[in-house]
């Protein structure tokens, strides 16, 4: 990143947080040392599991659209054949190339902003031609769509994916319910080890 203003406030707001960070677990490490009980305790009312999987079960439910689409398909096909027409008529007559390539040349260099910005084009123009032909046999011949639609329309579950990261590990909070004292002293070692590695490196 060549951006000056961007690159310090982004180790500026690193630092804060590095800071905030270890401000947090000397807290916590002092809090343990000195009230075990009553920390474990506070830990044990905020440490709660929230689960991703019953937040995503609403996305998860299928939901089918393609009585929709093929009662209605002139008018999606036609809508998407405006759509890659626009976008064409846009490329081939109002596209500023050389001043989005001067652009990115700025930022990334010239070789490279030139690959990017042509595989980018390569990339839209083969998009749009395929959403064309594809909206193309919708308008006149939905039915040769069926075997694509077949193919694509396949239901996967990312709240089954997700099922292993669900699962809880609290072999560290086992450990320091067993040996708070020496759970809050592992914890300042390494908050110091950190703290005396930042001081070295910013010197």
């Amino acid at each position: 990143m060549n951006n000056p203003i961007i690159t310090a406030w982004l180790l500026d707001a690193g630092t804060w947080l590095a800071l905030a960070l270890l401000a947090a677990c000397l807290v916590y490490a002092i809090s343990l040392l000195l009230f075990p009980g009553v920390t474990l305790e506070l830990s044990a009312t905020l440490n709660r599991r929230y689960s991703s999987r019953r937040a995503l079960r609403p996305l998860e439910i299928p939901r089918a659209t393609e009585a929709f689409f093929y009662r209605h398909h002139r008018l999606v096909g036609g809508l998407l054949l405006a759509g890659v027409a626009t976008f064409f008529l846009l490329f081939f007559f109002g596209y500023p190339r050389d001043t989005v390539l001067a652009g990115i040349a700025q930022e990334i260099g010239g070789a490279l902003a030139g690959t990017l910005v042509d595989a980018a084009e390569w990339f839209l123009l083969s998009a749009n031609a395929l959403i064309g032909i594809f909206a193309l046999a919708m308008v006149l011949r939905p039915s040769v769509l069926k075997p694509l639609e077949a193919w694509s329309n396949r239901w996967i579950s990312t709240r089954q994916a997700l099922r292993d990261a669900e699962r809880p590990h609290e072999p560290l909070d086992e450990f320091l319910v067993r040996h708070p004292r020496t759970g809050a002293l592992l914890v300042l070692a390494g908050t110091a080890y950190i703290v005396i590695s930042l001081l070295i490196a910013l010197r």
